[in-house]
């Protein structure tokens, strides 16, 4: 199961997932974000990750391995702490431990707080080189497949309610009990977020791995091929099993 960045609709996971190839995947888009509907009240952690199990219930998935990127690895983190039976894999993309992030500018984290690249294609259309990073530096015609695959947001709230959901939440508390094998992935050139998040998260983390990638903060989308790659190494190793 992959839980999505802030914003964005499950489509932007399609070339990663279609790079994945046998591994089969399950998402969904938050409420309020591309197709489905939108709440009245932001949704918390605690109930985005109620509302995971529900849906690998749906599929009869009792085990899963779970991936979460950038804003979603909060969710991904929140899924293996509190089903542990669940998850039998962790994976955190573009991520950190929530409120705890490391920014990689005062710039960055101003931009954060901004809806308007979900709400202005052509404001994204200039702005994503220097938010992203990596290969959005030096390819347009990835700029523009990217966009083609975003879904513009509603309204500004849509994308406040989706931020306000994990307003003050923390893994710190509980990371160093996470139990489940870990691959935590990075751009080198996120930026987002500083590099050193997944640092921090490799030494929180006991049973853990970092990947960094030559490219930034949307290497998922920019680069599936080599993050396909990484994944089902991972998924696949044979000496992966829950420790304990």
């Amino acid at each position: 199961m992959i839980f999505n960045g802030l914003g964005v609709n499950l489509e932007i996971l399609f070339p990663l997932m279609q790079s994945l190839g046998a591994v089969d995947c399950v998402t969904f888009d938050i409420p309020g974000v591309g197709g489905s509907e939108e709440p009245v009240f932001p949704v918390q952690v605690f109930g985005l990750t109620g509302l995971a199990r529900d849906i690998a219930d749906y599929y009869r998935l009792q085990t899963l391995a779970v991936m979460g990127i950038s804003w979603g690895c909060c969710l991904a983190t929140e899924f293996a702490w509190r089903y542990p039976g669940r998850c039998t894999q962790l994976i955190l993309a573009s991520g950190s431990a929530g409120v705890f992030a490391i920014p990689r500018s005062l710039g960055s984290l101003l931009e954060l707080a901004n809806p308007r690249r979900y709400m202005d294609k052509d404001y994204l259309r200039r702005r994503a080189p220097a938010l992203y990073g990596g290969r959005f530096l030096t390819d347009p015609a990835l700029i523009e497949e990217y966009l083609a695959l975003l879904s513009e947001h509603r309204s500004p709230m849509t994308y406040y309610r989706q931020l306000c959901s994990i307003g003050g939440w923390t893994s710190v508390p509980w990371l160093s009990r996470i139990s489940q094998p870990t691959l935590i992935l990075a751009g080198r050139d996120d930026r987002m977020l500083s590099p050193l998040n997944a640092r921090l998260l490799h030494e929180w983390i006991t049973h853990s791995q970092v990947e960094l990638l030559d490219d930034g903060h949307l290497f998922f989308f920019s680069s599936p091929a080599e993050t396909a790659a990484l994944i089902t190494e991972f998924l696949c190793r044979d000496n992966i099993s829950l420790p304990g």
